[in-house]
C-alpha cells in the first residue's frame, strides 16, 4: 500500500487530477444530454426525467470546477449519480439495456482524482467492483418495466458503443497530454537549470578573469611603468597560437581550447615577482649574481601561486597551462634557461609561446634599466636566437607574422 501511495503521489499531481475531473464531468454532461434526447424520443418518461436531473447536476458541477480545491465531494456526488442512474436504467429498461461498465469506470475515476487519499479511493473502487460483479451476474434476470422496441434498443446500444470509443479516445488523449506535459515540464526545468548554471559559470569565470588581471596588474605595476605589458603579451600569444593552428603546427596540442586557455593564462606568467623585492625589480643597473638568483625564484614561485590560487576552482587543463606558463617561460630551447634547465620539446609548448611574447614585448618596451628597441631590432634578435633561446619553428612563425603586420 505504501508503494502504491508513493507511486500515485508522484504520478498524479493536483493539476492532472483537475484535468481528469474536468474531462469526466464534461463527458458525463454530454453523455446525459444525448440520452436525454434519446429517452425523449422513446417516450421513456422516468429515464427522461432522471436525465434532466443529471444534466442539471453535471452542468452545476462543471461550472464550479475551477473553484474547487478538493475533489472528494464532487466525485462522491458523481459516483452516487452514476450508480443510481444505472440501477434505475436496469429497473426500467432491463438488465441487457443498462450500462454497468460506467459504474466500473466511475469507480476508477477517484483513483485519479483523490490524489493522496488512497484509502478513500480504494474503498470507492472496491465497492464499485463488487456492485459491477453483482449487476453483471443479475443482469439476465432483470426484466424491463417498460417495453422498449428492438430498434430503440439497438439505438441505445449503438450509442453506448460510440460512447465507449469516445471514453477510450478521451482517456488516451488525457494520458498522452499528461505524459507530454511531464516531459515538457522536465525538459523546461532542465533547460532553465542549464541556463542558470551557464550564467553562474560565466559570472564565476568573469570574476576569476578579473582576479587574474588584477593580480597580474598588481605585480606588473611594480616592475614596469605600465600594466600594458600583460595586455600586449596576451595578444601576442593569441596571435602565435592561432597562426600555429592555421599552419598545422603542433596539432596534437594547439587547438581552440588551448588558445582560450593560454590567452587567459598569459597575464599570470610573472605573478611570482610579487615575492621579489622592489630593490631588485626596479634596479636601474645590471643585477649582481645574488640579485639574479632572487629574480629567478619568480618562476617556481609563480607556478606554486597559480596552483594554490586557482588549482581547486578551475579547469584542470587551464590550471596546467597557467602553471607551465608561469614556471617555464624563462627556459631556453638549448637548455640554458631556468629554473630547471630543460630544453627543446621538453619545454611545454605554452611556455615556449609565452617566452616569445614576453621577450619580444620586453625588447620593444622601455624599462628602468634600458631603453626600448625598435620593432625591427627586436625581430632581428629573435631571429638570431631562434634555435638557441626560442623554439625555431615558433620563432620563424612569429617573425613572419610581425613583418607582415
Amino acid at each position: 500500500m505504501d508503494f502504491l501511495k508513493n507511486f500515485l503521489r508522484k504520478l498524479v499531481t493536483h493539476q492532472y487530477a483537475k484535468l481528469f475531473y474536468t474531462f469526466t464531468i464534461a463527458f458525463a454532461l454530454a453523455y446525459h444530454a444525448v440520452y436525454l434526447c434519446i429517452f425523449y424520443a422513446l417516450d421513456v418518461k422516468p429515464m427522461y426525467i432522471f436525465n434532466i436531473f443529471s444534466v442539471l447536476l453535471f452542468t452545476t458541477l462543471l461550472l464550479i470546477t475551477n473553484k474547487l480545491k478538493s475533489f472528494v465531494l464532487p466525485i462522491s456526488i458523481f459516483y452516487v449519480e452514476v450508480l443510481t442512474h444505472q440501477l434505475w436504467a436496469g429497473y426500467y429498461l432491463g438488465g441487457n439495456a443498462c450500462f454497468h461498465y460506467l459504474i466500473l469506470l466511475s469507480g476508477i475515476v477517484p483513483m485519479l482524482t483523490f490524489e493522496s487519499r488512497i484509502g478513500l479511493a480504494s474503498i470507492f473502487s472496491l465497492f464499485t467492483m463488487v456492485v459491477f460483479a453483482y449487476l453483471e451476474t443479475m443482469a439476465p434476470n432483470l426484466q424491463a418495466q417498460q417495453a422498449i422496441p428492438a430498434g430503440a434498443l439497438y439505438t441505445i446500444r449503438a450509442t453506448n458503443i460510440f460512447v465507449v470509443v469516445l471514453i477510450n479516445i478521451g482517456t488516451l488523449l488525457c494520458y498522452t497530454y499528461m505524459i507530454w506535459h511531464k516531459k515538457y515540464s522536465l525538459e523546461a526545468s532542465i533547460q532553465q537549470k542549464e541556463i542558470q548554471v551557464a550564467l553562474q559559470s560565466k559570472k564565476l569565470l568573469d570574476y576569476q578573469n578579473k582576479m587574474i588581471i588584477s593580480l597580474a596588474n598588481l605585480v606588473e605595476n611594480r616592475d614596469t611603468d605600465t600594466g600594458e605589458h600583460i595586455r600586449r603579451t596576451s595578444s601576442y600569444v593569441e596571435l602565435i597560437s592561432r597562426a600555429a593552428i592555421k599552419n598545422g603546427l603542433y596539432p596534437e596540442t594547439i587547438d581552440e581550447t588551448f588558445v582560450q586557455h593560454i590567452v587567459r593564462a598569459a597575464p599570470l606568467h610573472d605573478v611570482g615577482k610579487i615575492l621579489v623585492s622592489d630593490d631588485v625589480l626596479k634596479k636601474p643597473s645590471s643585477l649582481t649574481p645574488e640579485e639574479f638568483e632572487e629574480i629567478k625564484i619568480h618562476t617556481k614561485e609563480g607556478g606554486r601561486i597559480v596552483s594554490e590560487i586557482i588549482g581547486d576552482n578551475e579547469d584542470k587543463e587551464f590550471v596546467q597551462i597557467a602553471h607551465d606558463v608561469a614556471t617555464y617561460h624563462h627556459e631556453r630551447w638549448d637548455g640554458k634557461g631556468y629554473p630547471t634547465g630543460i630544453k627543446g620539446d621538453a619545454i611545454p609548448i605554452s611556455a615556449r609561446i609565452m617566452a616569445l611574447a614576453d621577450v619580444f614585448d620586453a625588447l620593444i618596451s622601455p624599462r628602468c634599466y634600458k631603453k626600448n628597441f625598435t620593432k625591427e631590432k627586436a625581430l632581428s634578435i629573435i631571429e638570431e636566437e631562434s634555435g638557441t633561446h626560442f623554439d625555431p619553428t615558433l620563432a620563424e612563425l612569429f617573425v613572419k607574422l610581425q613583418k607582415s603586420a
